[in-house]
């Protein structure tokens, strides 16, 4: 495993960390830890997903307002 940082210890750093796997796969992390708290930056770790997040917070909103106006045009008719 490897490991650097830089920073003030306490206050921010930047740094990263690599390792290889029993399976013989090398892993990165690269992180910003400050006033905000412990952020990865980027990493080879954890798989993406195949939606980009403003995909499916659009999704969602979407739908909410489809869900709502459908109600409300049942509501209408009663």
């Amino acid at each position: 495993m490897e490991h650097e940082q830089e920073g003030v210890p306490g206050t921010a750093v930047e740094g990263e960390y690599s390792w290889v796997a029993p399976d013989g796969n090398e892993y990165h992390v690269k992180y910003v830890a400050d006033r905000f708290g412990y952020r990865v930056v980027e990493d080879n770790v954890v798989p993406r997903m195949r939606y980009d997040v403003f995909e499916v917070i659009a999704w969602f909103f979407a739908s909410l307002y489809f869900t709502v106006g459908s109600y409300s045009s049942v509501a209408s008719l009663s």
